[in-house]
Order: structure tokens, then sequence, then C-alpha cells
């Protein structure tokens, strides 16, 4: 049976790796272009180490090499379409076609179990395109890892879910949805466009539940005092993701505060206190949360696809050719 999955699925398996082999290359020859860049001005130690630390290395780089970071952030960008467009482009031809073509009853009139034509043809694609994916994610971490400092936040969309583990897992559940899908609506077509559709909608509500998988910091400071201001931004990591950033009167109740009524010339903190506030409070997720976040939705994804999979099983077994 192995062996006929690989038959029916080869075209689909190997252009999926191809085209993201193809991704790879273009990853890999992005940092190498990013390395020429810093290895020009003399910043290649700092940035291997901490980009962050490199004296005047952000806007030396960007002034000297304008595109890598526009070109990085269109690859992020693009990288949020690439687990979506190959997962539920494979997934889709699963099932779907064979039911479509007719070619499932030849084998499901064979001394093969439903449930073992089920798991060969879903692993046949399936395990060595999330395995690839991963590899990609992976992969995109390592050839971002020098601009970081040019990017938002690594824990934001659109970097969040282009890179890591995640990435694989992203491409796990649309490959699910379209195999599931193929089976309940055995259409090609529509299985394509719904999945999709649901794809989208689990995207969407993970990336507003993301800042909530994991317990954020909380810093806080004197409201508009220089020295807490400074207190304030000494405890902000770099790269960190900012959920929220605001201010409290002396019975802890949040202010609203106007800048602009603030008169010329006029401390900030004289303002601030004018206006109530006595304290400023930051929520954020540090550097230090991405792995711990990338494994956690991960995690939910890995469920959601196995999810999407036991009920395709679970119809296949208890309806008709």
């Amino acid at each position: 049976m192995t062996w006929v999955a690989w038959r029916q699925h080869r075209t689909v398996l190997l252009g999926a790796l191809a085209f993201i082999v193809l991704v790879a290359g273009w990853l890999i020859w992005l940092r190498l272009r990013i390395d020429a860049g810093a290895e020009a001005l003399g910043l290649t130690e700092c940035t291997r180490q901490d980009p962050y630390s490199c004296p005047g290395g952000l806007q030396e780089q960007l002034s000297a090499y304008s595109r890598v970071g526009d070109l990085t952030i269109w690859t992020m960008t693009g990288l949020l379409i690439a687990p979506v467009l190959v997962g539920v482009l494979a997934g889709a031809t699963v099932f779907a076609r064979d039911y479509e073509q007719r070619t499932h009853v030849f084998s499901l009139t064979q001394t093969i179990s439903r449930t073992r034509w089920w798991a060969t043809k879903t692993a046949v694609l399936g395990i060595p395109l999330t395995l690839a994916m991963v590899g990609l994610g992976m992969l995109v971490t390592w050839a971002r890892s020098p601009v970081r400092m040019v990017l938002v936040s690594k824990l934001v969309t659109p970097m969040f879910q282009s890179e890591g583990v995640v990435l694989g897992g992203y491409f796990l559940l649309a490959f699910a949805l379209a195999t599931a899908l193929g089976l309940f609506l055995r259409s090609t077509i529509a299985t394509i466009v719904v999945s999709f559709i649901v794809y989208a909608a689990v995207f969407g509500a993970l990336a507003v539940f993301r800042a909530d998988l994991l317990p954020a910091d909380q810093l806080t400071a004197v409201a508009g005092d220089q020295e807490g201001l400074s207190a304030l931004e000494a405890q902000m990591p770099e790269d960190a993701w900012v959920l929220a950033h605001d201010y409290y009167d002396a019975n802890g109740d949040q202010v609203t505060l106007n800048i602009l009524a603030c008169d010329e010339g006029q401390f900030i903190s004289a303002c601030y206190l004018e206006q109530g506030a006595i304290q400023e409070r930051m929520t954020v997720h540090p550097p230090s949360h991405f792995w711990p976040l990338q494994l956690l939705e991960s995690g939910v994804l890995a469920v959601l696809a196995a999810a999407a999979l036991a009920g395709s099983l679970v119809s296949l077994r208890r309806r008709g050719l």
C-alpha cells in the first residue's frame, strides 16, 4: 500500500518539497547577503553575538544595504502563505481526488482495511512535508537572526508564525484540515475553499489569544519621572512584545493621559501628576518567551490537526463508499 500511495502522490510530494527547497535557497542567500553587509561594516562579530550591541550597526547597515531589511520583511510576510498553500493543496489531493475519480472504490474493495488505507495515504504526504516545514522554520530563525533589531518583535504576527517549529505546526493544521474535509466533501475545489476559510479563522484566533498562552511579565515605574522612565526602559528587554502600557492613579485606577494638555516647557512628571497618574505599568512578553510560546502554539496546532484527522477516520469507517 505504501508503494501505491507513493506512486499516486509522488508528483505532489516532490513538487511541494521542491518548493520548500527553493524557499530554503532564498533564505540562505538572504543570510549570506546580511552577513556580507555586516562584514563590510566590520560588524560580523557583534551580529553573531548580539546584534543589539553593535555600535551604530542598525542605521549603518540599513543605509549601506537598504534592501536587506525590506527583503527580510517581505520574506517573513510571504512565509505566512507557505504553510497553508502547501498544506491545503497537498491535503486536498489525499482523498478528495480519489473520490472524484472513483479510484477509492478499487482500494477499499481489496483486502486492505480502511484504517490502513487512510493512515498510509496520510503519512506518505504528511510526515515528510511536516518535517520539511519544521526544518524550513528553523532555517528562517537562523536567516533573520542578525537583523532582528530592524524588524518588529519576533513574538508578533507575522514574525512569530513565519519561523521556528510553529511553521511546521501551521502546515500540519492546513494539511489535516484539507485531508479531513476531502473525505467529508469529496470535492477537490470545495475542499480547498473550505480549508482556506477554516484555516484563516484558526490563524486569526491564535494570533489574538497567543498572548494568553503564557503569563506575561509586568514592569512598573513612577509615572513621568525621568528616573522612573529610565528604570522602566532598563527593565524592558530588547525585542520584547508589549501587550499593554498604561498609567494608574493613587487608588490603582487606570488613567487616560492627554499629552496635549501639558504646557510647553512643563516637566512631564508634573503634567502627569496633574492628571492623577503616579504609576506607569507595562505588560510584556520578553524574548525568552519565544520558544515556550512556539512550543505551546505548536502543541495547540498539533491537537487541532489530530482532532481533524481523527474525525476523518471515524467518518471513513462509518460512511459507505
